[in-house]
């Protein structure tokens, strides 16, 4: 997956999202502006772009890209100016709006802000976005989430649903800034636990992957076994990266505890499925 180039242009004060098709030989390129400040934006009637944010590129040409309106235009307010777009490579359709429902598998719900976008190479959609408070029963405890817009468009893991994969009882309260999709659809993710029923701040992070919507933990801040130090447990955990084999890698850092101090207590992990290694 290729992120797509943002350009920026002051003195005009305009914002151009750009797609490229590149071969392998040294050829001009194939470019399509997907998105521009002022042009009418697909599927919202008499609505403008204002800016984009981000942009993914899969290896099939499809692009997924999350865009701003211009406030007033097609009646656009503060309340529902952000939206996501799917490119698929000859039109561009509107996924999801901020403020106007259809929110999958959340009934009366509205999503507030969307927080990062992906694409897998079957054009399958990720978001993570956060939810309305006080619209369709929703609260800052179970406002945060992961959607996948595909065939059937489900959630993928949500705060305060008390849904996380490997801990019956407990629920996430936060999830990463990015997203890691690998190309196959397969995504995995560093989160947070909500504190109590077992849960303390010593052992509330987290690795998980998720194919489809099957979930497993990998690993656990405190209580999960360290791949090749004995005696050792986890403290953080970075931003992992995820490929096509059931495979997900991620740099972490130890407890100071034991034999571990602060000059060995960083390293990076590879794991296929639960079974991990330490790689360096």
């Amino acid at each position: 997956m290729r992120l797509l180039n943002s350009l920026v242009t002051p003195a005009i004060g305009r914002f151009v999202l750009s797609y490229g098709l590149l071969g392998l030989a040294p050829v001009a390129a194939e470019t399509t502006t997907l998105a521009i400040s002022g042009a009418d934006a697909e599927g919202i009637v008499g609505a403008k772009f204002d800016s984009v944010q981000s942009g993914m590129l899969n290896s099939s040409g499809q692009a997924i890209f999350l865009a701003d309106l211009l406030p007033g235009s097609g009646g656009v307010t503060s309340a529902d100016d952000q939206a996501v777009w799917l490119f698929d490579g000859a039109t561009t359709t509107l996924v999801a709006r901020e403020g106007v429902g259809g929110v999958p598998e959340v009934a009366g719900a509205n999503y507030q802000t969307f927080r990062d976008t992906a694409i897998d190479d079957s054009g399958h959609l990720v978001l993570r976005a956060d939810l309305q408070v006080g619209v369709g029963g929703i609260t800052s405890s179970n406002q945060h989430g992961l959607w996948r817009y595909a065939a059937t468009d489900s959630v993928i893991a949500r705060s305060g649903s008390g849904d996380v994969p490997g801990l019956p009882g407990t629920s996430f309260s936060q999830f990463p800034i990015f997203l890691y999709v690998a190309e196959d659809g397969r995504v995995g993710f560093n989160g947070a636990l909500a504190l109590g029923g077992g849960v303390s701040s010593t052992n509330d992070k987290g690795l998980w992957s998720y194919e489809g919507g099957t979930g497993l933990l990998i690993a656990r801040e405190d209580t999960s076994t360290v791949p090749g130090v004995a005696d050792a447990a986890f403290n953080i955990f970075g931003a992992p990266a995820v490929n096509d084999n059931d495979q997900i890698a991620l740099l972490g850092a130890l407890k100071l505890v034991n034999n571990v101090t602060s000059e060995n207590n960083i390293g990076v992990w590879r794991y296929t499925g639960t079974s991990g290694e330490l790689r360096c």
